[in-house]
């Protein structure tokens, strides 16, 4: 019995990340920077479950990679610090001390049967900058990784206004 839970599992996990991986787009490149207007477009697309995830090393760290989502929840769009990932977890307190610091309301959740840090609040870019290039000294011209769920990336498009 426990074998045959064990193999619908498997084939429901399988299931669902192959489901996502549809929903994904193609791995980019991307600068920090551009996070105003992925930000932008996320929200234009409106729709509940899109999100953005950025993937990225800190500065003079060859193993360490660190995951920072935007998402939209609830209808509104958010930081989520996934904690996932041996640095992630460890940097939590430290992210979620940051983030007061700057006003964000912060909350525990679960987002994709993955807990994370839920940030929100006006100028929300502002905190995944600051995190990516003030916390972790990745500079502004360094490529961060970044796949897309249920919307697509356009960098000639500028829905983000100065």
């Amino acid at each position: 019995m426990l074998y045959l839970s064990l193999i619908v599992g498997m084939v429901v996990i399988g299931l669902w990340g192959f489901w996502l991986w549809r929903r994904s787009s193609a791995p980019c490149q991307v600068v920090s920077g551009e996070i105003p207007e992925i930000l932008a477009q996320l929200q234009a697309s409106g729709t509940e479950g899109n999100s953005s995830m950025l993937r990225f090393a800190p500065n003079g760290s060859a193993g360490d990679v660190l995951t920072i989502q935007y998402s939209i929840d609830q209808g509104v769009v958010g930081l989520d610090w996934v904690l996932l990932g041996f640095r992630n977890v460890a940097d939590k307190p430290r992210i979620a001390e940051l983030a007061t610091a700057l006003g964000y309301p912060i909350e525990e959740c679960e987002l994709n049967h993955v807990r994370c840090l839920r940030m929100t609040g006006p100028g929300i870019s502002d905190l995944g900058v600051a995190i990516i290039r003030d916390f972790y000294n990745v500079g502004p011209e360094t490529k961060i990784q970044m796949s897309t769920r249920g919307f697509k990336w356009n960098p000639h498009e500028h829905w983000h206004q100065v």
